[in-house]
């Protein structure tokens, strides 16, 4: 299904692929991440934020011994949402062409008072998971 045609129709001979129960605000920071593309999907619970780069303010960072590409602000009031089943496509900053520091930018929802407080999330990318700490590049930037 879903798995195989975003492997195919992107290119990727493998990709990552979690399904996971999300009881907090896993990424609460608005970001983009560092991977080529990522699909997210809530099946139960509240979808993720996301935003158009007309109202994302950008910067760069020295992280890690390189620099990196951050999100300094966004303009909350002009925020989406995913609808539970939606299956989002994301750019990340590593995607093809002339990308590079310039990702979907999004971030989980908040803590959802319903579900017991929990989401049913897929995930798919093309982030392995020996390559870095989930693809988002938050773990670098706490450091910076």
């Amino acid at each position: 299904g879903v798995v195989r045609l975003f492997g195919e129709e992107l290119g990727y001979d493998v990709v990552n692929v979690k399904l996971e129960v999300v009881q907090t605000a896993r990424c609460p920071r608005w970001h983009a991440d560092h991977c080529g593309m990522r699909l997210l999907c809530s099946y139960v619970g509240d979808g993720t934020l996301y935003m158009d780069n007309l109202h994302v303010r950008r910067g760069w960072v020295w992280a890690g011994g390189v620099f990196a590409p951050v999100v300094k602000s966004v303009d909350e009031s002009h925020a989406l949402r995913a609808g539970a089943g939606d299956l989002l496509l994301l750019k990340g900053h590593t995607w093809k062409g002339r990308c590079a520091g310039l990702g979907a930018v999004h971030r989980s929802p908040d803590t959802p008072s319903s579900n017991h407080g929990a989401r049913l999330l897929l995930t798919i990318d093309d982030v392995l998971p020996d390559n870095c700490d989930e693809g988002c590049g938050c773990a670098a930037l706490r450091h910076a």
